[in-house]
């Protein structure tokens, strides 16, 4: 396994996987259909932003995205997704480990991510400690008020929000 800059062609295998590891927690198809916008992945949104899979043989099995802040002091963790089949297998830790540090080369000090719940503390993502991540620097805020519009950047579903600074 290797993870590459992902290619802008690649788009729809990423929506793919976005698509079936968000169905693996077993999320009503409804829901799903709702998120089907926020979860798919354009070729022009691949070539624009830091996009990386994680590949074997050719064939993607994970991917991350970062939106840097436009002074760069910042980086959003916009997608990290694995193959459902892949979860549980170091793949998720390889894409974030990678992620934290190609946020620090564009020059982030802080990365912002949105995460479920249940899946959304640190620590709650590994029975391992991070070295990349400090859980004690993390901060936590909604992750949208109550009237934030349907299909809006924060609407994927119920998540908390929360930065680190490294």
């Amino acid at each position: 396994m290797e993870i590459v800059r992902a290619a802008p062609e690649l788009a729809g295998d990423l929506t793919r996987i976005a698509l079936a590891a968000k169905r693996h927690w077993q999320y009503p198809e409804r829901w799903i259909e709702i998120w089907t916008p926020a979860l798919t992945i354009a070729p022009d949104y691949v070539a624009t932003n830091p996009t990386f899979a994680a590949v074997e043989a050719g064939d993607p099995l994970g991917f991350y995205a970062l939106v840097p802040a436009a002074d760069r002091s910042r980086a959003q963790l916009d997608h990290l997704w694995i193959l459902p089949e892949r979860i549980g297998n170091g793949l998720g830790r390889a894409l974030f480990e990678h992620a934290v540090a190609t946020a620090r080369s564009l020059g982030a000090a802080v990365m912002d991510i949105e995460a479920p719940p249940g899946r959304s503390e640190p620590r709650s993502w590994t029975s391992r400690p991070s070295p990349t991540l400090n859980p004690s620097t993390a901060t936590w805020e909604p992750a949208a008020p109550a009237s934030a519009p349907a299909g809006s950047r924060t609407s994927r579903g119920s998540c908390r929000c929360w930065s680190s600074r490294w």
